[in-house]
């Protein structure tokens, strides 16, 4: 599941509407994980606003339902090679905690 970093309501729906829909699809044994995205907003002034998820928030709800793996957070405008390999990493995560 991914999330905008620069949009707390994003992080919201996860928790409100995705991991609900997501277990009401899929098996108590499969895993999920989660990605923030458009980090690079939280470090430019000038799009942030001051109105961004802070990362310790993402952390918790990560620790909270269990995500596979770690908790990352990518940039196709920072590193778009950076965001590749993060995706990479959580689809192993992913199939490696399939339960």
């Amino acid at each position: 599941m991914c999330y905008a970093t620069d949009d707390p309501d994003s992080l919201n729906n996860v928790w409100r509407v995705w991991i609900p829909e997501f277990r009401r699809y899929y098996p108590a044994s499969t895993g999920f994980c989660l990605l923030g995205l458009k980090r690079d907003t939280r470090l430019d002034e000038m799009t942030v606003d001051g109105v961004t998820v802070a990362k310790e928030r993402a952390k918790i709800l990560h620790e909270r339902f269990e995500f596979c793996g770690d908790y990352l957070e990518c940039s196709v405008e920072e590193n778009p090679q950076h965001a590749r390999h993060c995706m990479d990493l959580l689809i192993t995560d992913a199939l490696y905690n399939w339960r």
